[in-house]
């Protein structure tokens, strides 16, 4: 079996590593993504000789999936307000030490926050539109929140490998005042691409952006 999480960072990556780490062979990084795309079908299974991958941003789940017949995709997500706001806490948790991944890299190159937070809203949804329109009717995928309390349960189910306890990894509750400067503009990026408020906790698809 082939278990690939391929959702976006802040969406509970290091704590499915952690579930999974002592069960099967796992990896975290971000480095499998990118060879997803680069590597050739004959390289494939050199490369990719663990049993669970999380971490890194859209791989080419295609691919994957033609390639290995044992996989299970999961598509890890988590409500769309929460996770713009934690992957701006990742980006200063060092805060004032400035961080330098393309993450960072990426939101520091914007003055203006609400053009990147709309960046990232537009990118998310576009992958979550292809990789379920993919996967629709395949029952080799699951979509999955990090804060629904039938998680242990639903991973369980879908892998056939029994999950005792579920530990929230990486959870940051220190708050930063630059941190929470920027919670004005996550609304503005809602407003200005004219989202729903119930919309603000969606895990998957806003069809009207």
């Amino acid at each position: 079996m082939k278990l690939f999480f391929i959702g976006y960072n802040k969406t509970g990556t290091s704590t499915y590593f952690h579930i999974f780490k002592n069960l099967i062979k796992s990896t975290h990084d971000t480095i499998w993504t990118k060879k997803s795309h680069i590597l050739e079908n004959n390289m494939l299974d050199a490369y990719f000789n663990y049993d669970c991958y999380s971490d890194g941003e859209e791989c080419n789940f295609e691919k994957l999936d033609l390639h290995f017949k044992d996989g299970l995709f999961i598509l890890n997500t988590r409500d769309l307000q929460g996770w713009i706001y934690s992957r701006i806490k990742h980006i200063y948790r060092n805060y004032p030490t400035k961080a330098n991944g393309d993450m960072a890299l990426e939101w520091h190159k914007y003055d203006d926050k609400v053009e990147v937070i709309k960046l990232w809203i537009l990118r998310r949804n576009n992958y979550y539109k292809k990789v379920i329109n993919y996967f629709e009717n395949k029952k080799n995928f699951i979509i999955v929140d990090i804060n629904s309390e039938n998680l242990k349960q639903d991973l369980s189910n879908f892998t056939n490998i029994k999950i005792e306890t579920i530990v929230k990894s990486n959870v940051r509750e220190k708050e930063l005042p630059i941190v929470i400067n920027f919670k004005k503009d996550i609304i503005k990026t809602f407003e200005a691409l004219e989202i729903k408020k119930e919309d603000y906790t969606s895990i998957g698809v806003i069809d009207y952006i």
